[in-house]
């Protein structure tokens, strides 16, 4: 369940059932959006109860729920999260795992001034590029004279909502940093108005920096990185289990990007491409004094014996630490202790008998059974590592109808296929809302924006498969209609 807000102000919530259908196969689908007079915690319970009734889900079957990390849909005590707890108490809250991902590269992004002062300037680039007309025709003649073999790459704005623009926006700097720069000293001496010379010199000076130039250099593979993994993460049948390798592989990564050997490449790079654009490859040392309330002998104080050193403690490695130290935190949730022994049980990895009660408890099998059922699959040869993953395991079970051997196994499997990684098909649903409820159909009603088009524009895959025929005849029963549609 999500939240949004449409042209006309009103906010609107999005409900997203998943589960695993007759053919083992994982699905998520839309089931309603309506609008909600206050996102108050209470409020947005009986919205969602709602919703649940009308399509006849019993709250009882609920394994899971997942919600952005806004405080009236996660809070512990008085969120929507806890109240359902109280309704169904086996429903584990998950965390959005996009929402986490995203919070972890902003917090990692925001640890160091340097690093604000870098994305304040892509930032500002795209404010004074992009909010004149005359000002991006500029940079796009200067990138057609320079990438004439190459596709032009527009630049991006950063946003607090869109998971990946970060990594876009740095990338389109890091692909145009030379028509930039052109760019910029054109206008600066083409234009005639004080106030857009000041802004296009003071970017220039700001861009044209060895510390700028090795900031893109260092964070471009790191965040590239990040909206791979954020991307796999927003997949509808994507499970827990490959959801949390995947977090573990990239903080893997990151792990292995922090070293000296590393940070001594990407300062080479960075010297290399300076050179290029002629530009000083140094940072100016800036002499700092430890205050004399912390410590008043000043033979303690630490001195760096080069900028590149002092950048490598005092900024790369900063920016890593926060980042593993974030993923670390906001992705050991509820619902870990079960993933990872869900994960033993795909591999085959003997569960202790405490992960064997707990996940029997949470999805409500006899342990015992449970256990006998995974000894025998354990050693069954027909279930081979090529089946590993979660759906794979799942659809040879039904075809070869081992679903009927291992039926505790089968439940608890497709109970926690069922459990959502992310909150995206939510997000897709509010991105269709944008298209269709746009500033010129702002009056249409509310019953006929969200009980028919968005559902229809959603489902669309759904809508394929009816009989347009018998959906029609349907509607021509429903009342009497002057046209005669021929039923």
């Amino acid at each position: 369940m999500d939240e949004a807000t449409d042209v006309t102000h009103h906010e609107q919530a999005a409900i997203i059932v998943r589960y695993v259908d007759k053919d083992m196969t994982i699905q998520e689908r839309l089931i309603w959006v309506t609008a909600v007079e206050n996102t108050t915690a209470e409020n947005l319970l009986q919205t969602l109860l709602g919703a649940l009734k009308m399509v006849e889900i019993d709250t009882s079957k609920i394994v899971s729920k997942c919600y952005d990390g806004a405080a009236n849909m996660s809070g512990g005590i008085s969120g929507v999260q806890s109240r359902l707890k109280e309704i169904q108490p086996r429903a584990i809250y998950m965390h959005c795992f996009g929402h986490c991902l995203n919070l972890v590269i902003a917090d990692a992004m925001a640890e160091v001034q340097s690093t604000r002062n870098f994305f304040g300037s892509v930032q500002s680039i795209y404010n004074f590029i992009e909010s004149s007309p005359h000002r991006h025709a500029i940079l796009e003649s200067v990138m057609k004279r320079l990438l004439t073999d190459k596709r032009i790459k527009t630049l991006k704005s950063l946003s607090e909502t869109r998971w990946t623009c970060r990594a876009e926006a740095v990338n389109s700097i890091a692909e145009n940093l030379q028509s930039i720069l052109q760019a910029l000293e054109e206008i600066t001496e083409r234009t005639t108005r004080p106030r857009v010379m000041a802004e296009a010199q003071a970017l220039l000076k700001n861009i044209s920096t060895f510390e700028f130039v090795l900031h893109m250099v260092a964070l471009q593979p790191m965040l590239n990185k990040c909206k791979i993994v954020s991307n796999f993460l927003q997949s509808e049948d994507l499970d827990l289990v490959m959801a949390l390798e995947t977090v573990a592989s990239l903080k893997e990564n990151l792990l292995q990007m922090r070293s000296d050997e590393e940070a001594s490449a990407i300062f080479s790079r960075a010297k290399t491409l300076c050179d290029g654009l002629c530009i000083d490859a140094d940072i100016p040392r800036r002499p700092r004094k430890v205050s004399r309330r912390i410590d008043d002998c000043s033979e303690n104080e630490h001195e760096f014996t080069s900028s590149q050193e002092e950048w490598k403690v005092r900024s790369y490695f900063q920016v890593i630490d926060k980042a593993v130290a974030d993923i670390d935190c906001r992705f050991d949730q509820e619902a870990t202790d079960i993933i990872r022994t869900c994960g033993k049980i795909l591999r085959k990895e003997k569960p202790s008998d405490d992960e064997f009660n707990k996940i029997a408890a949470q999805f409500d099998v006899p342990p015992a059974e449970l256990k006998t059922e995974f000894e025998l699959y354990a050693t069954d040869e027909g279930i081979s590592q090529a089946n590993i993953s979660l759906p794979g395991l799942l659809k040879h079970l039904q075809t070869s109808g081992r679903d009927n051997v291992y039926k505790c196994l089968s439940k608890v499997l497709i109970g926690f296929a069922s459990m959502p990684v992310t909150s995206s098909s939510a997000e897709r649903a509010f991105s269709k809302m944008g298209i269709i409820k746009s500033k010129l159909r702002s009056t249409m009603t509310q019953t006929r924006f969200i009980s028919h088009i968005i559902l229809l524009s959603v489902e669309l895959e759904l809508v394929s498969t009816m009989d347009t025929d018998e959906v029609l005849k349907l509607f021509c029963e429903k009342t009497h209609r002057r046209l005669d549609f021929g039923f």
